[in-house]
Formats: structure tokens, sequence, C-alpha cells
């Protein structure tokens, strides 16, 4: 599994080289997670065993599991798409519309890994919140080195 790991990452960082093919590989991620976050909230409101397409599902009561086996595989799945919703949303250079659509799928994989009711899910979610900022403060500290407070009295 390690190998065939490694070589999608090999086709995906040689074969996918222009932007709007990356970004096309990362909205296609956001919106998985979104699919999964909103087959968890199906799971989450029904408390049932629901799974598309047939599948069964192990019975865990309340937790949301999407389409993965455990509700901690989807939170761990959920915190990777959300983290990068809210880069895309913040750091990208497209279009207004491609920064909120990032941003709403994000806090809907945010939505997801909280029905998940997984306290690994959770503290993965917070240390990835603090990192992100710490990560956000410090590169506007490079890029704007003088205005550095400047972008945080606008909002």
């Amino acid at each position: 599994m390690v190998v065939a790991c490694f070589a999608i990452y090999l086709v995906t960082t040689h074969g996918v080289v222009t932007d709007g093919a990356r970004m096309l590989v990362v909205m296609g991620l956001l919106f998985l997670g979104a699919a999964e976050a909103l087959i968890a909230v199906r799971q989450f409101t029904q408390i049932d065993e629901w799974m598309p397409f047939g599948f069964q599902r192990h019975e865990f009561g309340g937790r949301a599991s999407g389409m993965f086996i455990n509700p901690n595989h989807l939170a761990g799945f959920l915190e990777i798409t959300s983290v990068v919703g809210l880069s895309v949303g913040i750091w990208s250079a497209r279009g207004g519309w491609v920064r909120r659509l990032a941003y709403y799928l994000g806090l809907l994989s945010y939505l997801g890994l909280a029905i998940t009711g997984s306290r690994g899910g959770f503290l993965g979610a917070a240390t990835g919140l603090v990192v992100f900022g710490f990560l956000n403060l410090w590169l506007l500290r490079v890029l704007r080195p003088h205005p550095f407070v400047g972008p945080l009295t606008k909002w």
C-alpha cells in the first residue's frame, strides 16, 4: 500500500504541473470531503446505519462515519479537507467565487468533523487550526514586514 501511495504521489507531482490542474485536484478533494460530510449529516440526523449504493455500515449509534469504516477515519479525512479549504480560501490567487466556495466546503468539512464524535479528530483539527494560524501570521510578517498589524485591523 505504501508503494501504491508513493506511485500515486509521483504521478500527481509530475503529471499535474499547471496551476489550473492543481486547483482542479484540490477542488475535487474538497467536493469529496463535502460529499462525505453530507452523508455523515444524513447518518447523524436519522441515527440509522444508512449508506449509499447499498453498502453496509457497522453500528456506531449516533456517530457518523460517512463512507468510511470508522468515524475516526472520516474525522481524519475531514481534518485535511477543512484546512485545505481554509488555505485555498485565504491564499488562493483565483477569483472571489473560487475562494468563497473553498471556504464553504472547508466549513462543511468542519461540520462533518464535529458530528463524528472523534476525540482524536477534534484534537487534530484544533492542532491544525493553531499551526495554520501561526503559519499565516508568520507568512504575513515575511511578506509584509512593515504593515504587519494592518491586515489584522481591517477585519
